[in-house]
Parts: C-alpha cells; structure tokens; sequence
C-alpha cells in the first residue's frame, strides 16, 4: 500500500517538484555532471538515481551505503533493486547475517519499487510516501520518501528515477514505536531490539514483560502515574506492582534512571497516527 500526501500538503511539494525539475534541466549532461551525485550526496536520508530503462543504480550516497550495510557505492552501482535485494547477487545477507525479519522486509520493498517503477516511467510529478522499514541491522525506521521521475526535454520517455529520503523515527513516540516493532517480531525480540535502539538494555538483568515495557515507554510520554493506570484501565495499586516488578529487573533498581536515559532519546509525543493523518491511501 503506498500513502500518498494530501491536496494541502501537495501545495508545497508541487513547488519543490518543480524546483527539482528545473534543476535538472538547467544541466546540459546528467549522466556526466557531478553536481547530480553531489546533489545526492548532500540529501539527509538514503538517496539514489536510477536509470530509468535499465533499472539499474547510477550514483547513492553515503546514507545509503551505511544504512544498508553496503561496503561502498559499488556494491549497487550497476544493478537493479531486485538484483540487490531479491537475487542477493553481492552476497550481502552472508555477509551481515541477516535476520529473516530484515530479508523479507527488504524483499517487500524491492517488489514495491518494481511496482512504482511502472507508475513512474510515465507519470513525472513527485511521488511522496511513508515507509515502516526494517534496516540492515533490525531496528524499525520510519520514513518519508520522495520519488521524482526525471524525463527527457520533450517529455517523451523518462531517463532517470530520482529518490530523497527522509528519517521520520525521531518523530514517533515510544508506544508507538514499539507497537511497530511487534509487528515485525516476536514480542521478546521486539523487546530486546527496541531496548538495544533506544540504548537502556545494559540496565536490565532480565527483561521486562510487554505490559512493563508498555507502561515504561507510556511514563517515558507522560510521567503521570494516575493517568497512567487509567490510560491502561488498571488499578494503581496494579500499576504499582508493575513498577516494582521492573525495578526488580534493573541492575540499579532506579526506575527514574532509566526514565532519564529514556527523555535523552530524541523522541517527541507524535503518534504514528498523528504523522500519517494527512496522507490518503492509494494502490500503485
């Protein structure tokens, strides 16, 4: 399912369609400037170029390189996504150990790319999406994506697939975040790598439970105990319980500490719900 942006917030992109556009054809050689990798280069997510009739990648840059696990551009460079990701010719699930989480979402988003490549070889107005992801290491990410079809000066065929992306995880809180998580795994690897991402799993001897984590990332949003126990239609003496059941979990029973780490985590209150609301949904 692709999600595409409101009529309101289209305005605003219509603009940056444009600008890119006239960036483009202001260049009298694409394939050949480096000003188009240096473009790519200094976007703030993973970014590519495509050509647009083989497929295949001409130039990424080094957000993409790191964020997939790539060794360098030239892992990429020359091959489409399904080589890439589907027929794994590099050999890169051996090499990083993939977890099979991570391959079949990958997978999912090579045939997603095949689908929108289709869309864009004949329609060149900017394209904006979410996507729930799973990077080479397993921690979900949250992205904005833009994708722009690049034609020729006639406008007869399409030349290039240009893709801007944009890390949009900062901006879920933890519930949320963690709800995602158990999308993709089973609940105690759901734990264990949302406690790894979020840097406080060297604080626990054992792992909490899905309600303790649950009311640990909810005090995280809003400390108040009361609503708290009411936001989860319990108690406060069983909210109470909860909370010592995690301090007996912790390596210093401190559960402030570890709220502490938590607020030094650049999250904000946006639900995931609240983020995608200006997004309608619509098939590729």
């Amino acid at each position: 399912m692709v999600q595409i942006t409101s009529s309101t917030e289209a305005t605003d992109m219509t603009q940056e369609n444009k600008q890119i556009h006239v960036l483009l054809h202001n260049q009298l050689d694409v394939y050949s400037s480096s000003w188009l990798s240096d473009f790519i280069e200094a976007a703030p997510g993973e970014s590519y170029i495509r050509d647009a009739c083989t497929k295949k990648y001409l130039a990424c840059n080094t957000a993409m390189i790191h964020g997939c696990g790539l060794e360098s551009a030239n892992d990429c460079i020359g091959l489409t996504p399904a080589e890439l990701w589907l027929e794994d010719i590099t050999h890169r699930r051996e090499r990083l150990c993939l977890d099979n989480a991570v391959i079949c979402s990958e997978e999912i988003e090579a045939k997603r790319i095949e689908q929108l490549d289709s869309r864009m070889q004949s329609d060149y107005s900017a394209l904006h999406i979410h996507r729930v992801v799973l990077n080479f290491k397993g921690f979900v990410e949250f992205n904005k994506v833009t994708l722009l079809s690049i034609p020729d000066h006639l406008h007869k065929k399409a030349l290039l697939f240009l893709r801007l992306s944009q890390d949009l995880t900062s901006q879920l809180n933890l519930p949320d975040l963690f709800q995602l998580y158990r999308k993709y795994y089973p609940d105690i690897q759901a734990i264990q790598l949302l406690l790894k991402y979020l840097k406080i799993k060297s604080c626990f001897i054992k792992l909490p439970t899905v309600r303790e984590m649950q009311i640990l990332l909810t005090l995280h949003s809003q400390p108040n105990r009361k609503k708290t126990a009411k936001l989860f239609n319990i108690s406060s003496n069983t909210l109470a319980s909860h909370l010592q059941n995690l301090k007996e979990k912790l390596i210093t029973p401190d559960l402030n500490e570890v709220l502490m780490k938590l607020r030094k985590a650049p999250m904000n209150e946006n639900t995931f719900n609240q983020i995608c609301v200006p997004l309608k949904s619509a098939s590729a």
